[in-house]
């Protein structure tokens, strides 16, 4: 993902946290809200729960594929990827089934 596609700061996640939409599925939490920006904003957050660094750095870069892959960065929509600790890395084709309908359900896949 480009650097302009990012979420990076706490503030910001904190504020899509709290004033946007939740879906929720097995493996993930999404956060996300409509933004005037022009484009996708998109934050993935792994908790220190979900294993080392090497784990948790894993499981984010499974995401990110997932999600540039899969969503349309020309939207107008900020979105948090929240990965839950039953999320296996292992299991990356499931994982993505699993991601791309819940990105299906907020209508940003393309």
């Amino acid at each position: 993902m480009k650097k302009i596609n990012r979420v990076a700061k706490h503030p910001e996640f904190i504020s899509i946290m709290r004033t946007g939409h939740l879906t929720r599925s097995p493996n993930f939490l999404l956060y996300w809200k409509s933004s005037d920006q022009g484009y996708c904003r998109i934050g993935v957050q792994v908790s220190k729960k979900n294993g080392n660094a090497v784990r948790r750095n894993r499981i984010k870069r499974q995401i990110r594929a997932i999600i540039c892959s899969n969503v349309d960065l020309k939207r107008s929509i900020d979105m948090i990827v929240v990965a839950k600790t039953a999320y296996d890395p292992d299991s990356f084709t499931l994982n993505a089934k699993e991601l791309i309908n819940d990105l299906a359900g907020i209508g940003e896949t393309h």
